[in-house]
């Protein structure tokens, strides 16, 4: 009951980072994900063989548990990420990027992949935008939506990668 119930509250603190994301606040974004590190690296240790020891079994999927915890690479980054975050005091560190999406029904000649560091106002977007000259034609929808990328994985965006940890939290308490 005690790993349904962590569980619970990290899905809860999930659910914030993502609004804060698309808030554009960056600083309970920031909370936010030291919550589900500190939480969701509590799940894996003892706290999961003191609820399930006695069940028949589970020493045998218990070692196969830790194997899968081992090579997945959001186990890694999050175990070593709670270790500097509870002996350290330091959050993860990353950066926002803006990723330009440009939609529109007029033809666009070049468009070529923008990024924007750092939090991107609106008036920072109509900036950005006067100064891309590649754009032949004006768009009908311009969006510029903020990504928190951690500075050691830059291939998915912060929160997907989170995202895929928490399932995998999920499935190792639901194998239980």
């Amino acid at each position: 009951m005690y790993l349904k119930r962590r569980m619970e509250t990290i899905q809860f603190f999930f659910d914030k980072l993502k609004i804060s994301e698309i808030d554009r606040n960056f600083k309970e974004f920031g909370y936010y994900l030291e919550a589900i590190i500190a939480l969701g690296r509590s799940i894996i240790g003892d706290p999961l063989k003191k609820e399930f020891k006695n069940k028949k079994g589970f020493d045998e999927w218990y070692s196969k548990i830790q194997g899968r915890i081992k090579e997945k690479e959001n186990f890694k980054f999050f175990i070593e990420k709670r270790n500097i975050l509870l002996h350290e005091g330091r959050a993860p560190r990353g950066e926002i990027v803006g990723e330009l999406k440009i939609k529109s029904y007029k033809k666009i000649e070049y468009h070529p992949p923008m990024l924007i560091i750092g939090k991107a106002s609106r008036q920072q977007e109509k900036e950005i935008l006067e100064k891309t000259k590649r754009i032949k034609t004006i768009p009908s929808k311009i969006k510029i939506t903020p990504r928190y990328y951690f500075d050691e994985i830059k291939n998915k965006p912060a929160i997907q990668f989170v995202q895929e940890w928490v399932k995998e939290l999920n499935k190792i308490i639901d194998e239980c």
